[in-house]
């Protein structure tokens, strides 16, 4: 039985069925959460996969102001919503769609200059140019399950505005939208999401970024301090080179971690924002929210389609080597959680490149992480780039057919198409290389805090662990054993029997010399074994199973172990991370 913290996609961008209007002059789709508040929409996808429908800015075009404003609801477990809207002359039709309204998780409660047409769709009726819709949100008063708006607790609340598609029909110049987010008393709010409650701020600049922790009344675990740590090793290395004007994080005052079942999402993000509870700021462990929904923050929606499975697979994978590469898991952790068998929760085969295989699973996350470690170990080892080039060249794929195209081109290696068939368009899952040095991302790094580069570590003669501090388990340092020049992967250098931390003369296999705190004594033989440790059938030592010295990295909590022990604890689209407790045979 094991505990597992996994991201779970939620419906997001707000999609509008364009054929029947943009087929004619004068019709323009604006989407809602196409982009950030107050920036003009540059398209709009149909919801059937339609086509694309272009929006021309213009220096002088008409704005449809919307304002979403939350408060919280009169009865516990629930926030109001309401969407304002500033209508210009030239808009002749404006039509309003939510399409989570089917469920029992968002009720209409009022409006104003709006018929309701269908269960999700609202017509401007023109009686005002300022129509109001107000609704009403479920949300969780325990853990944020996957069919809930938001969390609230004594004291405060949290929501997000759920995804919301607007229809419009004008004369003249193609209007715009600009969409604000508040919040009606005490909170903070950005763009689709909002913080309802006392709160504290805390201002850091991340290498060049401003970024804003909003930090919610009595969030005592948030360790602002390891996350903005975190922010500062990323750029460069784990950003994508994207860069906002202002990154937002909201720390939410309690903890996701929590001993239950059912799947609770501890994380979400949208555009430059996103939101985690407060154990995750630690950046600690291989499945960690924090480093998930940043990793979201910079890539946003990755695939469509047949590459829908990119955009929760590349949180996954890389989130978890972000933390793995600042040293906030051990490598043992980072490759046990990595490495896919069966996928939650029917634990049936599935076939990424076909959504519909893995819709309702957490394939995408499980296979989807798994299949691109693989596949950026795969372009480590036959060309001089990583996968991590790829996606800085393109964040952004119409279907699987780009993805692999953007891979051949950026890495120049044809042979990587048929394997990436192999495994995006069947249900085959390939190897996971159990190789350390296949998974340094920023080679500038210490995170087993040896005093040792990982780039200085994987070219030395011979190469060391990057993330163990004591690659042969002796005791000794990788850094301190290349000081006293012996093997640091080898436990007895000269092969005299003695451990080198013992061996007075680890490299002269000719004196043995046996060191304590009490006593010292020599024996004249080179055969004799001074501490039971067990010999691999190839001759090199493996690590002893009774030396457990942990190493630790400042602010990230267990980093690396001495010996190769650590420990693991351990969405623009929205995107959550969730937990489940969950059976694994190989738990």
């Amino acid at each position: 039985m094991s505990s597992r913290t996994r991201a779970l996609s939620l419906l997001v961008l707000t999609l509008v069925v364009a054929s029947a209007v943009a087929s004619t002059a004068g019709a323009a789709v604006v989407a809602t959460g196409a982009s950030s508040a107050a920036t003009e929409a540059t398209e709009a996808t149909g919801a059937s996969g339609g086509a694309t429908v272009p929006v021309v800015p213009s220096r002088h075009e008409p704005e449809i102001r919307e304002r979403q404003t939350f408060v919280r609801g009169e009865t516990r477990g629930t926030v109001r919503l309401e969407l304002a809207y500033d209508v210009p002359p030239s808009v002749t039709a404006f039509r309003v769609r939510l399409p989570d309204l089917t469920g029992s998780s968002i009720s209409l409660v009022d409006r104003e200059g709006f018929d309701r047409r269908s269960e999700t769709a609202f017509e401007w009726t023109r009686s005002t140019s300022t129509p109001t819709l107000t609704f009403e949100l479920q949300v969780a008063t325990e853990g944020v399950s996957t069919s809930e708006w938001g969390v609230e607790r004594d004291g405060w609340a949290f929501a997000t505005v759920p995804p919301t598609a607007i229809d419009v029909t004008y004369a003249g110049t193609r209007p715009r939208l600009v969409s604000t987010t508040r919040v009606e008393e005490s909170g903070y709010a950005t763009d689709r999401m909002a913080f309802m409650g006392p709160y504290d701020t805390v201002e850091a600049n991340a290498s060049g970024e401003a970024v804003r922790f909003v930090v919610g009344d009595g969030a005592v675990d948030g360790n602002v301090s390891a996350a903005r740590t975190f922010l500062e090793r990323a750029r460069g290395r784990f950003d994508f080179g994207v860069r906002s004007e202002r990154l937002v994080v909201f720390v939410l005052p309690y903890e996701g971690r929590v001993g239950t079942e059912e799947a609770t999402v501890t994380g979400e993000a949208y555009g430059d924002a996103f939101w985690v509870t407060a154990d995750a700021t630690s950046v600690s462990g291989v499945e960690n929210a924090f480093a998930h929904e940043y990793v979201h923050s910079r890539l946003g929606d990755v695939g469509n389609g047949s590459a829908a499975w990119l955009t929760e697979a590349t949180a996954e994978y890389y989130g978890s080597l972000a933390v793995l590469n600042v040293g906030g898991t051990s490598y043992e952790a980072f490759y046990r959680e990595t490495r896919a068998d069966s996928f939650a929760p029917n634990r049936t085969a599935v076939v990424l490149a076909e959504p519909e295989s893995w819709r309702g699973t957490l394939a995408d996350y499980e296979k989807g992480a798994h299949v691109l470690a693989a596949l950026d170990a795969e372009i480590r080892a036959r060309t001089d780039a990583t996968l991590y080039d790829v996606f800085v060249a393109q964040r952004s794929f119409e279907d699987y057919a780009a993805f692999r195209a953007a891979v051949v081109e950026t890495t120049g290696e044809e042979s990587l198409e048929p394997w990436l068939d192999r495994y995006v368009t069947t249900d085959a899952l390939p190897p996971l290389p159990d190789d350390p040095t296949r998974y340094v991302q920023g080679g500038d790094l210490d995170p087993d805090g040896d005093g040792l580069t990982s780039r200085s570590e994987v070219s030395a003669t011979p190469p060391t662990d990057p993330f163990a501090a004591d690659t042969d388990g002796d005791t000794l340092s990788d850094a301190r054993e290349r000081e006293a020049r012996t093997d640091p992967t080898l436990r007895d250098t000269d092969g005299d029997g003695t451990n080198d931390a013992l061996d007075a003369y680890p490299t002269d296999p000719a004196v043995q010399r046996v060191t304590s705190e009490r006593t010292e004594t020599t024996t004249q033989t080179s055969s004799a074994v001074t501490e039971h440790e067990t010999t691999a059938p190839s001759g090199r030592e493996t690590r002893p199973s009774t030396t457990e010295t942990r190493a630790e990295t400042p602010g990230f909590g267990v980093g690396a172990a001495v010996g190769g022990f650590g420990v693991g604890i351990a969405a623009g689209v929205l995107g959550g991370m969730r937990r489940r407790r969950e059976n694994r045979e190989s738990s």
